[in-house]
Order: C-alpha cells, then sequence, then structure tokens
C-alpha cells in the first residue's frame, strides 16, 4: 500500500540511523557474519535505510530525538523478515518510500471506467498500467517508467465508435527526503514528465513536466496511516490549449492482517487555466485492498466513484505488483 516511511529506520540515512548503532558494535573489528548476513538482505530486497533529508525536531544541536528509536529499530529490523513490498498503486495517492537501491519492482494493472453525459456513453478500458521502478545510486533515489494502453468506446445518437492506443511515455524520478519524526511527516518528490509518445488521439503532443510532493503519518504502528499527495502538471484540454492540472489527495489505510490491507481515499483534479468548458474539477473517492502473497509480489483491487458531472461515474480495477 501507499504509506509513509516506517518508523523503524526502513527510510533514515545509513549515517543517521542504520551504521550508527550497528556500526558502533562492529568498530574496530571485522564480522563476516554480519557481512553475509548483510549481502543476504541486500539480495532479499530489503531497503538499506537511507533519506536524503531529516527532521530537525527539537534541541539545539541538530540531533534528533528519535535517534535512540532509530537505533533499536534498526537493530530489531536486522533480525526481523523481509521487508514487504511498498507500492505507488492501487491508491491515486503513491507511497512516500522509494524500493531501494538495486531493487527492480514493476506494478501493473487494469482499470475499467464508465461515463454516461448527455446522453453519451464513455467505456474505457486501460492496461497494463506499467509502472517500472528501479534504484539507483543511493536508497533515496530511484528511477520511473510509465506506460499504458487504453481501449475506448464511445455510442449515443445510434451510433458508436471506438479507438484503440498508447498513452505518453511518462519518465521521472522520485526522491525520498524525510521519515517521519514525532509529528512531522515522512516526505517523498516525485519530479517526471510525459514525452509525446502517445496514439494521435491520447497524445498531449509536447513533453509535459510535474511535479508531485507526498507525506504521510503512522497514526497507529503496524495498524493505521494517513498519507497525502499535493502535485502540479501541465496538461491540455479539449480545445488544444495547454494548463495546470493541480491535484490533491488524501488516503486512511488500515493493516488488518501481515498480508492484508484496506484502504479509503478522496482526491480531485483541479484545472487552473483551462479554456474548455467541458474540463473542470473532478473529485473522487476509492476504496480498495492489497493482499500480499510473498513479502515481494502483491495483489490489489479497487472501485470508486465520481463525485460531479465532471468526473467519471464510477470505475473499478485490479493490479499485480513484483518485486525483484
Amino acid at each position: 500500500m501507499p504509506s509513509a516511511f516506517p518508523s523503524d529506520c526502513a527510510g533514515s540515512t545509513k549515517t543517521n540511523c542504520g551504521e550508527t548503532g550497528q556500526g558502533a558494535q562492529r568498530a574496530g573489528r571485522e564480522d563476516p557474519e554480519a557481512t553475509a548476513a548483510s549481502a543476504k538482505e541486500a539480495r532479499s530486497g530489503k531497503q538499506a535505510p537511507a533519506i536524503l533529508l531529516a527532521w530537525q525536531v527539537g534541541g539545539n544541536t541538530g540531533e534528533n530525538r528519535g535517534s535512540d528509536q532509530d537505533v533499536q529499530g534498526t537493530q530489531a529490523e536486522s533480525t526481523s523478515e523481509v521487508s514487504p513490498i511498498k507500492t505507488d498503486r492501487p491508491t491515486f495517492t503513491p507511497s512516500s518510500s522509494t524500493v531501494g537501491k538495486n531493487v527492480i519492482q514493476l506494478e501493473t494493472g487494469y482499470t475499467f471506467t464508465h461515463d454516461r453525459a448527455q446522453g453519451v456513453t464513455v467505456d474505457s478500458h486501460t492496461y497494463p498500467e506499467a509502472s517500472l521502478r528501479f534504484g539507483i545510486l543511493a536508497d533515496w533515489l530511484e528511477c520511473r517508467i510509465g506506460q499504458n494502453f487504453a481501449s475506448t468506446t464511445t455510442a449515443g445518437s445510434g451510433s458508436s465508435s471506438s479507438q484503440t492506443g498508447a498513452t505518453d511515455l511518462l519518465l521521472g524520478i522520485k526522491l525520498g527526503l524525510a521519515k517521519q519524526r514525532e509529528c512531522l511527516p515522512e516526505t517523498a518528490l516525485i519530479l517526471q514528465m510525459s514525452v509525446p509518445s502517445g496514439s494521435s488521439f491520447l497524445t498531449q503532443k509536447e513533453v509535459l513536466p510535474g511535479i508531485i510532493g507526498i507525506f504521510g503519518w503512522e497514526v497507529i504502528k503496524d495498524s493505521l496511516s494517513v498519507s497525502g499527495s499535493l502535485s502540479a502538471n501541465r496538461a491540455l484540454d479539449g480545445s488544444d490549449h495547454f494548463y495546470t492540472l493541480l491535484a490533491q489527495s488524501l488516503v486512511l489505510d488500515w493493516s488488518l492482517t501481515k498480508r492484508l490491507d484496506v484502504f479509503a481515499e478522496w482526491y480531485v483534479l483541479i484545472p487552473s487555466g483551462a479554456i474548455d468548458s467541458a474540463t473542470g474539477p473532478k473529485p473522487f473517492f476509492d476504496n480498495g485492498m492489497t493482499f500480499k502473497v510473498t513479502p515481494s509480489l502483491q495483489l490489489d483491487g479497487r472501485a470508486g466513484l465520481g463525485l460531479n458531472h465532471h468526473a467519471d461515474d464510477f470505475f473499478v480495477g485490479l493490479g499485480l505488483s513484483v518485486r525483484y
């Protein structure tokens, strides 16, 4: 599920967390067993504790109040099971965690969307909703490649038409900024752009940049988390006029078991500067679940409703994500 960096150091820097606690114990000597264990963890997909920044809470020394807890959390993690996969899907709100250095993660899915307005019905199928995420250089940095296809059927006034094609390729990077510190949220930042590679009826015709800020809190450890996002992306309306598409989201995630999570989410798309009358704000509500078959394999499902006449009437979807 999209969730914040856990408070057990899985999103903290090696300097501030993992190596501070364990490295002090190893100072002055080489530990072959520990080295082998670290290599095994890397192969199994466990994320090395690393972030780009750190919240500065309390005191004039600049040290975080939670450093002692960080060390304890890292020591506990070293003997725990492989950390479960964390995905950006199926919620609109992305996860505030990165996949980790040298880790590859593929997220895929299918969505059916239905809308009816002014006597015209539009049904669309999108697949495979592929998002390839891979960590490079450090645990706080990942690259992202997204590709999707859409099949749309429009019916009304006694006639119908269908179109199928590829959407524009989406490229980006994700930065893990800071993990949760007391009441301050875990944060991440996505910088992305779409390139005009899609089919003629789906392409946005030029490179369109975007930015997404993500924040989250673990409210009840291993049980309840709250996440949200704020984003701005350049877009094209029905009159071929470019505008800024703003978006905001909030999602609550409950962990019913170690494998099963459920969520409820609200989000809204707000066009700024669009001149096409059909381009208006689109609020949605959706809920769903994720099930971890293994720590590195996740299934998901979701269903949502549009909350005004600009938004699609409803959508349903399924997904599969795997970590290598």
